[in-house]
């Protein structure tokens, strides 16, 4: 008689699970998880959502990504993205 040998398929094995974090570290040291990543050109409001575009004035709190850090563990990847206050003379591009 024939031994029958287990397929992974038929055992059912499962793929490890990689959870993926995202954090906006603002300038005074808040830091606020956010659902997606944002998109290195975006431009984001204090609540670090994306500003429609164009502004309608550029006396408005806006921050850029400044830089973007990596934390990798065993099944959990973080990634922390560095905020910068925008001037309002580098806002003047944005306004209508």
């Amino acid at each position: 008689m024939r031994k029958k040998v287990a397929r992974a398929e038929r055992i059912g094995y499962s793929q490890p699970v990689q959870l993926y974090e995202y954090y906006l570290i603002f300038p005074d040291g808040d830091r606020v998880e956010t659902a997606r990543p944002p998109r290195m050109t975006d431009i984001l409001d204090a609540n670090g959502f994306p500003h429609r575009l164009p502004l309608r004035t550029e006396k408005t709190l806006a921050f850029r990504i400044a830089g973007k850090r990596t934390m990798q563990q065993t099944g959990l990847t973080a990634e922390f993205y560095l905020l910068e206050q925008m001037s309002a003379a580098e806002l003047l591009a944005y306004v209508e």
